[in-house]
């Protein structure tokens, strides 16, 4: 190892440093000043020190590279498709546009932070930003653990968490059930099964339309499966088996809607598609379009999501006396280290939590705030005939 002075045609002078590599091949990397040749031969030096010469070229590869074993060895294998395709439309859209062709080991915190600037340049949303960086950080972790880097250069760098926008607003019982009644009476039975699945089990909806027969029980539902985009079978969102009461109102539905569709086997779906085929991604924005929206707007009860019929489990077990960490209501949350409730509102501080998930507080701020209706002060909506506790 050695760096030599050269003359280059004009009168030029540059430093090249030369070495052999573990395999006794000649190498040599020229550079414009003295000062970085000798520190990129102190380095080479260092490595042949500790063993590690094969690492010189590490970090040399563009992101683009760096970003295919990422994918190859972490998203390929265990993420939902959902997951992938979102990735997907993050690193073909923002990232790899940006930062494809830069060598991993030229990105630098300050490189970070300039990729934040440009994308608030180019009005991209805070959401998307934050996912933009936490796939960059991914596949510099990735990298740091295969040994191409010595460390990620997003680390050190203070990321934006993104806040929600819109508050959440759990449907209440009153709503629910005129949503039933106006599907029943249209003979839709498919649909106020999966509605009261959603609201009154708390079920997702890749849980609820995985659901078998088999997996309702006399008191629980089990819940071991969902469905992908592409209707294939994957574990829930969470990885983890549950069991979720099964109140006797939803007992009597599930009883009455297969005796309705012949008495399937236990092998049956709960909600099958028209044609039994599985569902996708396509076919439930299909249901949602052509049988859910239509029966909100007739019983005119403002805008909701399938997905906000979830929030109302969680806030029928509240109403009714339960602790948010105690059971039935722990089968949808997770432990939240603290809980403040209030006469309207419920306020919870761990983002790890499924409250928190449906209004997710930003680390190291204040609670956000779910607003739950206040059933004590004469507020109907959260009282029917159909429910007892």
């Amino acid at each position: 190892m050695s760096v030599h002075e050269r003359k280059r045609a004009g009168g030029k002078r540059v430093y090249q440093v030369t070495w052999r590599d573990e395999k006794g091949r000649q190498r040599a990397e020229t550079y414009l000043d003295r000062r970085h040749a000798e520190r990129r031969n102190a380095e080479i030096a260092d490595l042949r020190w500790d063993g590690r010469l094969y690492t010189v070229d590490a970090g040399t590869e563009p992101l683009r590279d760096a970003a295919e074993e990422w994918w190859t060895d972490h998203v390929e294998p265990g993420l939902a498709q959902s997951t992938k395709e979102s990735y997907a439309h993050v690193l073909d859209v923002h990232l790899l546009p940006r930062l494809g062709d830069v060598p991993l080991r030229d990105i630098d915190p300050g490189g970070v932070i300039e990729l934040q600037r440009e994308l608030r340049r180019d009005r991209v949303g805070p959401a998307m930003t934050h996912r933009v960086l936490m796939v960059l950080s991914g596949i510099c972790r990735h990298a740091l653990i295969r040994g191409r880097i010595d460390r990620n250069p997003v680390q050190p760098v203070r990321i934006a968490q993104p806040r929600r926008t819109r508050a959440i607003h759990p449907v209440a019982p009153a709503t629910v059930e005129a949503l039933r009644a106006y599907l029943r009476e249209h003979d839709d039975y498919v649909s106020a099964t999966l509605v009261v699945l959603l609201a009154y089990a708390g079920l997702r909806p890749g849980e609820a339309t995985e659901l078998f027969w088999r997996d309702v029980r006399e008191r629980t539902l089990l819940v071991e499966r969902a469905r992908d985009v592409l209707g294939v079978t994957k574990p829930t969102k969470t990885h983890t088996i549950r069991t979720v009461r099964l109140l006797e109102p939803l007992a009597a539905d599930l009883r009455e809607w297969r005796r309705r569709s012949g008495a399937p086997g236990v092998d049956a779906l709960v909600v099958p598609r028209p044609n039994g085929r599985a569902w996708t991604n396509t076919a439930y924005r299909n249901w949602r379009r052509r049988h859910f929206d239509p029966a909100v707007a007739a019983i005119d009860c403002g805008p909701i999501r399938p997905y906000d019929l979830r929030h109302s489990f969680a806030s029928l077990m509240i109403q009714a006396g339960y602790s948010p960490w105690s059971s039935p209501l722990s089968l949808v949350t997770h432990p939240p280290s603290r809980l403040t409730p209030t006469p309207t509102s419920l306020a919870n501080s761990r983002a790890d939590s499924e409250l928190s998930h449906l209004n997710k507080s930003s680390k190291g701020g204040a609670p956000r705030v779910i607003e739950l209706p206040e059933a004590a002060s004469g507020d109907t909506s959260w009282t029917t005939t159909r429910w007892r506790f």
